[in-house]
């Protein structure tokens, strides 16, 4: 079994650091905040990260967000190491919110991956991987 210990922003979002690279020039950026969102289909990544990491997009897509409507984004090709686990491929679209307070929202496409629990008293996320 696989813990991490949860961390809470001045804004309330509970978050753990990661570790994100470029799988085709090997670049990363180390302990970038991630927060884990079970009401994202997929994951997001923050446009700075895209410039730091010279991620090149591999297709557009279009989804709803509640909020703002229709989006048309970019989808980036990444790999997370989310506590010592690499998770790859991970396909990212753009975080369009430049203001939040993240650098990955980690959304369904890799929380399925896992079994996944969370304490809420004691801030601890269960991560294991699933028996094949």
């Amino acid at each position: 079994m696989t813990k991490n210990i949860a961390k809470t922003d001045e804004f309330g979002l509970i978050y753990f650091e990661t570790d994100i690279i470029n799988p085709k020039n090997k670049r990363s950026v180390i302990k970038v905040k991630s927060v884990i969102d079970t009401g994202a289909s997929k994951s997001h990544i923050q446009p700075e990260l895209i410039k730091v990491l010279e991620l090149d997009s591999k297709s557009n897509t279009s989804f709803t967000n509640p909020i703002d409507g229709l989006i048309n984004s970019g989808t980036y090709e990444l790999e997370v190491i989310l506590n010592g686990i690499k998770i790859k491929p991970v396909n990212a679209s753009i975080i369009h919110d430049e203001t939040f307070p993240a650098g990955l929202i980690i959304g369904l496409d890799i929380i399925k991956r896992f079994n996944f629990s969370f304490q809420a008293k004691t801030k601890i996320f269960e991560l294991t991987l699933p028996k094949d």
